[in-house]
Formats: structure tokens, sequence, C-alpha cells
């Protein structure tokens, strides 16, 4: 576990230049929703915003009509010990007008994986990470939501906020307000951490649109 969070931030501090040019690829759409990826628009996942750590393996796949869009991203991985690895995009917006993340997911039947989604809070107004020896946010709330993909094609889920739990207590301020003021850059990033279905085995899912919405 202590490997899987090292992973973690250590990739969150070497994308953390990014963030400063993350914002073109955030679009509020006419629904008002956040949009935070459909990938259509991403040609070499390599050279994207998004940050991978460990044995997982994306590939960009084409999309049909079943994906709604016209690219999705495959992740695959192996692993003898549940953790296959992670991947996120910095988000650095204001979300509190937010209470819902819409995520397409698409499975590959009982074995295709489970996967922790992490909402990661700037509460310290500086929208710096600091961990502490466990790599916990020691300032910021960490909302996180785990699920089981046992299904066999495409689902929209919608997840309301208040379905996440904040996995490191008594860090933040205890509560969703990702608010961009007085320094805080709000939601500052979204991670994925993905693993086996049983301590050894393989995943395989998809991803599609990524949004957070007013529900």
């Amino acid at each position: 576990m202590k490997s899987k969070k090292l992973a973690i931030y250590l990739i969150c501090f070497i994308c953390l230049p990014s963030l400063l040019f993350s914002a073109w690829a955030l679009r509020e759409e006419q629904s008002s929703n956040l949009f935070i990826e459909d990938f259509e628009y991403i040609d070499d996942i390599d050279q994207s915003i998004w940050w991978f750590a460990d044995k997982v393996k994306p590939f960009l796949i084409l999309g049909s009509k079943d994906s709604k869009g016209k690219r999705w991203l495959r992740l695959t991985g192996i692993s003898n010990n549940w953790y296959v690895g992670s991947f996120g995009k910095w988000i650095a917006h204001d979300a509190t007008q937010y209470n819902a993340l819409r995520v397409l997911i698409r499975g590959t039947g009982s074995q295709s994986g489970r996967l922790s989604i992490m909402l990661d809070q700037d509460n310290s107004h500086h929208c710096n990470l600091e961990v502490d020896k466990n790599w916990e946010p020691i300032h910021d709330d960490r909302f996180e939501y785990n699920l089981k993909i046992n299904w066999l094609g495409w689902r929209m889920l919608t997840i309301p906020i208040d379905e996440f739990y904040i996995s490191n207590p008594r860090a933040g301020i205890g509560f969703w307000d990702p608010e961009a003021k007085d320094g805080s850059c709000g939601l500052r990033d979204i991670q994925f951490v993905l693993f086996t279905t049983d301590k050894i085995g393989k995943t395989d899912i998809g991803i599609g649109k990524i949004e957070l919405i007013k529900y």
C-alpha cells in the first residue's frame, strides 16, 4: 500500500508544472457540467497531461456506437498482490457547484478489476502537495470511492459526492468545498487506482467521458 501511495505522489510532484497549463483541457459545457476528459482529442496518450504509474498500461482505442465517442482509454495490467497501478490528471478548478462525478466505464466481465477514484481538494491554499510519512495529504481532504467492475460492456455511472468518503480524516476541513479562492486551486486533481479482482490476476477496463455534474 505504501508503494502505491508513493508512486501516486511522486508522479504528482513531477506533474505539478503542468498545472499551469491544464486549464485549456477543461471546458464547462453548455449543460454547466465541468468537463474533465473524453479522450476525443488526444492522439498520443503518452504526450497528454494524464500521468500513469506502475504496471497500468494505457491504450487509446477508436470509439464505437456503444462507447459514445471517437476514442476511449483502455487500461490493462497484471498483479500478484492486488495493486496494478494508478493514473490521474490535474484539474485545478473551482468545483463547489458540482455534487456528483459522472464517468463512462467499460467492463470485460466478472474479473474486469476494481477501481478507486480519488478527488483531492486544495485546503492549504497554495495547491502544493504536502504529505506525511504514509504519503497521505497533511492539510487537504481526499475523497475516495471504490467500485468493483464486474459487468460486460459500457455503463455510465453517476456517483454523488456524498457517496465518497474522506480517506484521510482530520487532514483538511472534513467536507466537500473545492473553492478556488485565496490561493486555493479548488479541486486539485482526479486519480484512479486500479486493482485486480483476485490477489493474483489481470485487469482490463475502459474509461470514456469523465465530468463533474450538478446532480
